[in-house]
């Protein structure tokens, strides 16, 4: 809910003043439009040009060590939550940003209206602006930071400014007391969720669901799991303490319901807006998590210390890519095995070689239908232990760009249709493409072709996505996040695969050679190529008609080639490297099985090299932008600090999408492609996944180094899991059944071509279902409630946020049975707290506590 503004007391307002020296409205005036104070007629000291200049000479400075610029900068976060840039005016050396004094504003009274939201805010603070009629752009600016500080101050908000090395901003730091009232205050106006105390638990007189009494409940992974609920003001001492993230959430939601910070940003009132990042933090993030070692093996993978600087949505991608890792690393241990087996490093059978790759087809689908189920237990014993159950995430803000007055209407209609008509002439471009490329090149330029036409077709599409996802009108960041990440992921899902599954399955029918006899289509056939290596030509009669499309078959290859009838037809893969038996027969790779194979190298050497590439262009960008600013001519010997070049990483590579420092759907979107590479062509070439695995390992830290070091803070959304990316491994997981059963049926050699028909002859369905059978098998194996519902993706342990209600007092009823590492209890009539424990009274009011697949119903 919108709060409420509620002037603090002057007498509380004068001592706020005094200690964190505010400037005055009218020397925020005169360090915007670049007036000096006597143009504008104040008497007042210009807080922002003198007080903190000579604080920094008198008192001694603290300095860091920046790894970006190679460079110490002084140290200014001291009392920072949040951060606003107010660009000065042209007088005063401003930048690109600069406001122009003698600029008219036609219509003040009405832009100052789009940008105080709550009722009545123009009724005072506006008496410079004429009922009609314009003004400069100085008393404009003037009149309007005025209101912004006046507001802010009224909130109870610390606030401290400097100007920057260049004089061309004025930097504003924002700040609430850590374990203030005003910050409890907007906690309990918000219902905002904080975890119960450690020492709360220890009043537990009897053991709770089965876990010891006088400690936290455990997970299955041995972690504390400490109950969330809603704040209140009279039980703060049972809440553990607020955190940074907690304020910046918390001062973000004061701010964005009283101000339109889009139009702050439009009308130059401010340049931007950014959490402050604490470089005592970003220091112990390096030593929990930077440092290179191999963090990712083991348990926890400084998720938490991920989750308390960032928040939940990047700390589960992270979790999310450090498990990737994990099993990647035992899927490279398969294939190494392989990859002796291939190279006869290892002695066994004939029969055994040729069929390793179908075995490691049913590894392919057997980890690819673990992995979502794995992790969905990891990913909800997250979420518990983080208090993001269902219901849990505090509203998105609504977007500037959502319209209300589209809803329902005509338009809104034909605009989603629209976007939508845009993903499938997109996959339709592209399959265009695809046909053009394989019927106009040669083998060998189609693999370089259709690795280039992927990172080219990739990049075009992520610069189209978001003026779709916007043609459906949606009101939150959330929801627009999963507009972007559903259309991102088809198109680019079919970019990625769509080549592979023409070259493995639709080549072999639409490029048929025929011909009146076996010969003419021999020599048709094999004339651009050459005959294939390890038989003999002149007994092709002997070979070939394996690779010859059965009579039964032909008819399909009429009605796509539009054939002749009564003529021989060899198959669009034709065989390229063959052994031969003794009876004449022969096993032979295709040429679209090694078409496939160097497509594949390409794409993954050019996936990972783009995305490497990327990230250090980031890095070197954002040094080179500090370090232009640092040079820069400066006036009272003024030092480059710490949150200049924080403001400077928000300019350059901000966390937003399509800029230098990445976002969260291309980040998960890229991870995801590899899985799906893997996943689903693993089985092509199973010697590429140790490279792979490298190639992962370095990504990763690349990424952990951006985050850390380039990119801004963003701001820490909360999230109930990977959410829409969960569906897409699901879907990526079918795919790999399917696809893994096409390619061992109809294109991977082995040594049972004594079935009719040949190694191109096999019946699919011999060995589909073995392989499409096994993610509902695993999908089967998840537990399932009392009431026959899945649990949250998989095992994790329940544990009740009322759990430290009164003895007594409270009777606990659920749908279902509680699992514990994969046993089932039953929570009835539990006793917890003493008899009027103030916690039991608040929470004892009839309302649910916890929502998602469990129900906790609360009686007296």
């Amino acid at each position: 809910p919108t709060l409420a503004l509620q002037p603090t007391p002057s007498t509380h307002l004068m001592k706020m003043r005094t200690f964190c020296r505010l400037p005055s409205t009218a020397s925020v005036a005169s360090a915007v439009t670049g007036e000096s104070e006597d143009d504008n007629g104040s008497e007042e000291d210009d807080a922002f040009d003198d007080n903190d200049s000579e604080e920094y000479e008198e008192d001694s400075v603290r300095r860091g060590w920046v790894d970006v610029i190679h460079d110490y900068v002084a140290l200014d976060d001291d009392d920072t939550t949040l951060v606003m840039v107010f660009p000065r005016g042209q007088g005063c050396g401003g930048g690109k940003q600069a406001i122009n004094p003698d600029e008219l504003v036609r219509h003040p009274r009405r832009e100052a209206a789009k940008i105080f939201l709550w009722e009545n805010a123009m009724q005072t603070g506006f008496q410079d602006f004429p009922h009609s009629g314009p003004v400069k752009q100085s008393t404009y600016q003037h009149v309007v930071r005025s209101k912004v500080v006046d507001t802010m101050l009224c909130m109870g908000l610390k606030m401290q400014s400097f100007e920057s090395i260049d004089g061309d901003e004025t930097f504003l730091k924002l700040a609430l007391e850590p374990d203030g009232q005003v910050l409890r205050h907007l906690a309990h106006c918000c219902r905002y969720r904080l975890p119960i105390k450690r020492e709360v638990y220890r009043d537990l007189a009897h053991a709770f669901a089965g876990f010891p009494p006088g400690a936290p409940p455990r997970n299955a992974d041995g972690d504390e799991v400490l109950a969330y609920t809603e704040y209140s003001k009279r039980l703060h001492d049972k809440f553990e303490p607020f955190r940074e993230v907690d304020a910046i959430r918390l001062v973000s939601h004061l701010l964005v319901h009283h101000f339109n910070m889009a139009e702050l940003q439009r009308q130059g009132v401010i340049s931007r807006m950014f959490p402050a990042a604490k470089h005592v933090e970003v220091e112990e993030l390096k030593k929990t998590w930077v440092k290179v070692r191999l963090d990712f093996w083991r348990h926890g993978e400084g998720v938490d210390a991920i989750r308390d600087y960032f928040g939940e949505e990047v700390a589960f991608f992270f979790q999310f890519f450090a498990f990737y890792i994990r099993m990647l690393a035992w899927l490279a241990l398969v294939s190494l095995v392989m990859f002796m087996i291939d190279n006869k490093l290892v002695e066994v059978s004939f029969s055994m070689r040729s069929n390793s790759k179908l075995a490691f087809g049913l590894v392919l689908v057997v980890w690819a239908s673990s992995f979502g189920v794995i992790f969905g237990g990891k990913e909800a014993r997250s979420r518990q232990r983080w208090g993001m159950d269902s219901g849990s995430v505090a509203a998105d803000m609504t977007l500037s760009s959502y319209r209300m007055e589209l809803e329902g209407t005509w338009q809104l209609f034909f605009q989603k249709m629209l976007s939508t008509g845009g993903v499938i002439a997109a996959c339709l471009a592209f399959s265009v493409a695809w046909g053009q490329i394989s019927l106009n090149f040669k083998k060998s330029e189609e693999a370089v072709l259709t690795s280039f036409l992927i990172r080219a077709g990739s990049l075009a599409w992520s610069y189209t996505v978001p003026y779709l996802a916007r043609l459906q009108n949606h009101r939150t960041r959330r929801r627009l996040n999963k507009a972007m990440t559903a259309q991102l992921a088809v198109v680019k899902l079919f970019l990625y695969l769509s080549p592979f599954l023409r070259t493995a399955f639709v080549i072999n029918w639409t490029q048929m050679t025929c011909a009146p006899t076996l010969k003419e289509a021999a020599d048709m056939a094999f004339r651009g190529t050459g005959w294939p290596t390890g038989v003999n030509a002149s007994l092709y009669h002997q070979w070939l008609p394996e690779y010859v499309v059965p009579d039964r078959l032909s008819v399909m290859g009429v009605i796509l080639r539009n054939s002749h009838a009564n003529k021989t037809c060899i198959w669009g893969c034709q065989p390229a490297r063959c052994i031969a038996d003794d009876s004449g027969s022969a096993n032979c790779r295709t040429t679209c099985y090694d078409t496939l194979r160097a497509s594949l190298d390409g794409l993954y050497i050019t996936h990972a090299g783009f995305s490497m590439l990327f990230l250090a262009i980031a890095i070197v960008y954002a040094h080179c932008k500090a370090r232009s600013e640092m040079r820069k001519p400066t006036q009272d010997s003024k030092e480059y600090t710490w949150l200049q070049f924080q403001a400077k990483c928000d300019e350059v590579a901000r966390y937003e999408y399509l800029s230098w420092g990445g976002s969260y759907v291309e980040d998960f979107l890229e991870v995801v492609l590899g899985f799906a590479l893997i996943s689903c062509f693993g089985i092509i070439r199973p010697s590429i996944t140790p490279v792979v695995l490298v190639m992962q390992i370095v990504e990763y830290w690349l990424l952990v180094y951006r985050m850390t070091h380039v990119t801004a803070r963003p701001y820490p959304t909360g999230s109930e899991g990977i959410d829409m990316w969960s569906r897409i491994i699901e879907l990526v997981t079918v795919l790999s059944a399917v696809i893994n059963a096409g390619l061992a049926a109809f294109l991977v050699p082995h040594a049972l071509h004594e079935v009719e028909g040949g190694p191109q002859g096999y019946h699919v369905l011999s060995v589909q279902p073995v392989h499409a059978g096994l993610p509902l098998l695993v999908h089967g194996l998840e537990p399932t409630d009392a009431s026959g519902r899945e649990p949250s993706r998989g095992l994790q342990p329940r544990v009740l946020v009322e759990g430290v209600a009164g003895q007594g007092a409270v009777r606990h009823r659920r749908t279902g049975a509680g699992v514990r590492g994969g046993h089932r209890c039953q929570l009835a009539g539990t006793e917890f707290l003493p008899e009027g424990d103030p916690l039991q009274q608040e929470l004892l009011h009839p309302r649910k506590a916890v929502t998602g697949q469990e129900l906790f119903v609360i009686k007296e």
